[in-house]
């Protein structure tokens, strides 16, 4: 998946949420703070497949599930709907982060990828927050 991230609004100055950079190419382990903390978390819980951890098998999402799906409009909802699921459930302990969750999904037929903005509320941050993801079904 390829990301993009866009801070719509913010008014923060201290950090709430903190996290090691996800991007293990730099020789230093570096941090990442609120939104970027939050959007990796957000990320993990997408990329995880639903029931693939032994002791939390309720965590993740089922975007997996449909990206062998036919490469139309109607998969792209139920992507759409996998990732929402995802990010309000319970079990991936976001509930208390993230609210006013809102996806689009529009293939591309001309690279086969989903186009994918994910719009959220970043509650404790007072922060909108959109997400660009590419999610490319041969890359699974």
């Amino acid at each position: 998946m390829s990301t993009f991230i866009k801070v719509v609004s913010t008014t923060i100055t201290d950090y709430i949420y903190s996290d090691i950079n996800i991007d293990y190419g730099s020789e230093v382990a570096t941090t990442v703070l609120n939104q970027d903390a939050l959007t990796q978390k957000i990320l993990l819980v997408l990329t995880t497949r639903y029931r693939s951890r032994k002791w939390r098998p309720f965590f993740g999402s089922k975007i997996h599930r449909e990206l062998h799906q036919p490469f139309d409009t109607i998969t792209a909802g139920w992507i759409g709907q996998a990732i929402k699921n995802a990010l309000e459930s319970p079990y991936n302990d976001l509930t208390e982060d993230v609210s006013k969750v809102t996806v689009t999904v529009i293939p591309d037929y001309t690279t086969s990828t989903y186009w994918t903005s994910i719009n959220w509320v970043a509650t404790k941050l007072q922060a909108t927050v959109e997400t660009i993801v590419t999610i490319d079904p041969s890359q699974v």
